[in-house]
C-alpha cells in the first residue's frame, strides 16, 4: 500500500460531538473530529486528528496528522505531520523513520 493510499482511505471515523474515554485501538486510518480522552494505538496505522478534535491521550501509531488539539504523548514510529500553530500541549517522543522527513510544520503566523 502506498502511503498516499495509507493517508487518504479512511476506514473508521469518529464525528463532532462524540466521546470516548478509555483505550481505542485500530487498523488502517482513523480520523477523529470528536473528543478522545485514555489512549490511542495502533500497529501500522495512521491517526488524523481534524480541526475539531480534542484528544487528552497517550498516542502510539505509524503516522499521525494533528490538525485539531492535542495533549499527552505521541510516539509516531512513522511521521508526524501538525497543521496546527499550538500544539505545546503534546509531548513527541519518538520518530524513528531515518530515510526522509519525518516532522512536517505546516502552520502559518496569525
Amino acid at each position: 500500500m502506498k502511503k498516499e493510499d495509507k493517508i487518504t482511505s479512511i476506514s473508521t471515523f469518529l464525528g463532532f460531538g462524540s466521546l470516548i474515554e478509555g483505550s481505542v485501538e485500530f487498523q488502517g486510518t482513523i480520523r477523529l473530529d470528536g473528543r478522545v480522552n485514555g489512549k490511542i494505538s495502533s500497529k501500522g496505522g495512521t491517526l488524523i486528528v481534524g480541526e475539531r478534535a480534542v484528544v487528552q491521550a497517550d498516542i502510539i501509531v505509524d503516522t499521525i496528522i494533528i490538525m485539531g488539539e492535542v495533549s499527552g504523548t505521541i510516539d509516531a514510529k512513522e511521521r508526524i505531520e501538525v497543521t496546527r500553530r499550538d500544539v505545546s500541549a503534546a509531548t513527541f517522543r519518538r520518530v524513528s523513520f531515518p530515510s526522509s522527513p519525518v516532522v512536517f510544520l505546516t502552520a502559518s503566523a496569525p
